[in-house]
């Protein structure tokens, strides 16, 4: 299985809090269909109290848009977290980053939201060359099958995936117009793509 598209990114960051270090060792962001699913964990020793979970656009002009109350992580091992932006910026870059109790903030990070089709299955690029991305905006879990066939409906290629976003080669397909399926336990996703 090959993994060409990854939407995730990864950063370490500390805050410094009344003179004691509070580490975020972990904290990442994925799109999981139209969503972005955000996952944080404090080091070992640090504590804080009111955590933001804050989003900007392109002006970094931040906005909180969830919260853990009370007291987060743990004097004696790691805590995570996670927390889901039901409503991410589409087509644009979402920054995001942990604010805590005005003390201080995490590093930013930033996710290009990549709007998914109406229905329900983007191909990128599109034409393609050599890997087709593809990403699936509904909600799907466990194992899905792709399958592309030609003009002339023979079967080019077929693979099972996980996951909400995936690549597949093309580089071996002749130059013209294919169509894409993705069968999921519920139903199935249709979509075009351009070989070059």
């Amino acid at each position: 299985m090959m993994r060409c598209f990854i939407l995730t990114i990864a950063l370490l960051c500390s805050i410094v809090l009344s003179g004691q270090i509070a580490q975020v060792v972990a904290f990442t962001a994925d799109q999981i269909g139209s969503r972005v699913l955000l996952a944080f964990t404090f080091g070992k020793g640090s504590t804080c109290n009111d955590t933001q979970i804050q989003r900007a656009d392109t002006s970094l002009q931040f906005t909180t848009i969830g919260r853990i109350l009370g007291v987060c992580g743990s004097v004696d091992r790691e805590e995570s977290y996670t927390y889901v932006d039901s409503f991410p910026r589409h087509g644009e870059v979402n920054h995001y980053r942990i604010s805590l109790a005005g003390l201080g903030y995490s590093d930013t990070i930033a996710l290009n939201v990549v709007p998914i089709a109406d229905n329900g299955l983007l191909l990128f690029p599109n034409p393609a060359d050599e890997v087709l991305g593809y990403s699936i905006g509904i909600n799907t879990s466990g194992q899905h099958v792709i399958t592309i066939t030609d003009e002339q409906g023979r079967l080019v290629l077929e693979m099972t995936n996980t996951g909400y976003h995936a690549s597949v080669p093309v580089a071996h397909l002749q130059a013209g117009a294919y169509s894409v399926k993705v069968r999921l336990d519920d139903g199935q996703l249709i979509a075009s793509f351009i070989k070059l």
